[in-house]
């Protein structure tokens, strides 16, 4: 998400963006109320989302919490166990909660979780999934410029991490059969790999 101004100068298609999508409906959802953002260290120093939100209403009280353990814990498929339990709950508690009109998860991982981090917020808060926001908002434009696909889906499942992770957790998280993972290192598009990571490809 970080990186969407270069992958757009980058290709030839449209390419959405999930922090766009995501601040787009946390302001729709949180009806004037503030706004939680449960993301990754990263996505948190970056600003984006706060200023996202702010770009469409600036009134709104954003709130962020880094979430770092949340990535480990859903790719190790440790969904329910007491330790994820007890990273959501002290994450959670970092947020004004009585103030919340919507929560925003600003990781796709963080999915897997959804149901848990509802539980952790009460009934008050409207949960937004970006990746949600960004399936229809695909949907609009393949639709308005008529490119709807008019046989089945083929789908591939790549990663620039472990595609033996990535398996495991399809398998445990996902309904319906999907192909294996393939691995794409992120520098596979021209960029210069660091010296760790070629090792690692080794």
């Amino acid at each position: 998400a970080l990186a969407l101004p270069q992958v757009r100068a980058a290709v030839g298609v449209p390419v959405l963006g999930m922090i766009e999508a995501g601040a787009a409906a946390a302001v729709a959802a949180a009806r004037g109320r503030a706004v939680g953002v449960l993301a990754t260290t990263a996505t948190v120093r970056s600003g984006a989302y706060p200023a996202a939100i702010a770009a469409r209403a600036p009134e709104l009280e954003v709130a962020q919490v880094a979430c770092p353990r949340f990535v480990g814990l859903v790719e190790a498929g440790r969904n329910g166990c007491p330790e994820t339990y007890a990273a959501g709950e002290e994450y959670v508690a970092q947020l004004p909660v009585a103030r919340l009109g919507a929560a925003l998860l600003g990781c796709t991982h963080y999915s897997f979780l959804a149901a848990d981090i509802r539980m952790w917020l009460g009934e008050t808060t409207i949960l937004v999934d970006p990746a949600l926001a960004v399936a229809a908002a695909v949907e609009a434009q393949l639709t308005a410029t008529d490119q709807r696909a008019s046989g089945p889906a083929r789908h591939r499942v790549i990663t620039s991490g472990s595609p033996r992770s990535v398996d495991r957790l399809v398998k445990t998280t996902l309904a319906g059969a999907l192909p294996r993972a393939r691995r794409v290192p992120w520098w596979a598009a021209g960029a210069d790999a660091p010296p760790a990571a070629v090792e690692m490809a080794r």
